[in-house]
């Protein structure tokens, strides 16, 4: 697919439908059935009324994936509330949606940057949302985007979830220490535990099948 021809916009309330088809798409897949929360049709329509933003993107007019920011107030589960510093400016990801048939395009990574933009524009200038440890096209895409796994916790009721954070202005990013370290994915004692200790996680190696973690930056914002 060309993508010249991908066309990004802001959604409303009229195309509730396409975007209710894609949602469904996505979660007939068996392996995100453990990894991601389904969002009701009415939590959907309530972001599109006013709660917050959704932009699309589509080709020859095919709504291929979405992706939803609120004001962390307006949120169902407002993340702000288990950090304790840089509570201001924040806005909130509450969803990445790509069908199944376009996922491997990059298309969740364009979304993001436009939504990235919308936020600047509206002076919000961190970001912050979940993800499931085993989600890794997701939690690849964040840390392209240079955000950060910063806790690991239950979330909405028992999902085991990463905190995600990030600056949208990232250009300054500094390490405090050269501490790196990486662990293995099973052992999420471990990556609690040092996350708990002031380390984050900016990346994965799949190959390795371990998380690298570091010493947090003075960007991020710790619990």
């Amino acid at each position: 697919m060309n993508t010249y021809n991908l066309c990004f916009k802001q959604l409303n309330i009229q195309q509730i439908d396409a975007i209710v088809q894609c949602r469904d798409s996505l979660i007939e897949s068996s392996f995100l059935r453990e990894t991601f929360v389904k969002p009701d049709t009415d939590y959907l329509e309530y972001i599109l009324l006013g709660a917050g933003i959704m932009i699309g993107v589509f080709y020859d007019n095919t709504l291929l994936g979405f992706a939803s920011y609120v004001t962390p107030s307006k949120a169902k589960t407002d993340l702000t509330k288990f950090i304790t510093k840089n509570k201001n400016n924040i806005i909130q990801f509450e969803h990445g949606i790509i069908a199944p048939k376009w996922q491997g395009n990059g298309y969740l990574y364009m979304l993001l940057q436009h939504l990235n933009k919308y936020s600047l524009e509206q002076n919000y200038n961190a970001i912050i949302s979940t993800v499931h440890p085993s989600n890794f096209p997701s939690l690849k895409t964040a840390f392209k985007i240079h955000q950060s796994a910063i806790n690991l916790d239950f979330y909405y009721g028992n999902e085991l979830r990463f905190i995600i954070y990030g600056n949208i202005l990232h250009d300054k990013i500094t390490t405090q220490s050269p501490d790196y370290l990486s662990l293995p994915y099973a052992d999420l004692k471990g990556i609690s535990d040092f996350l708990n200790k002031g380390y984050e996680i900016y990346d994965i190696n799949p190959k390795m099948r371990t998380y690298l973690l570091r010493r947090y930056n003075e960007n991020t914002c710790k619990l």
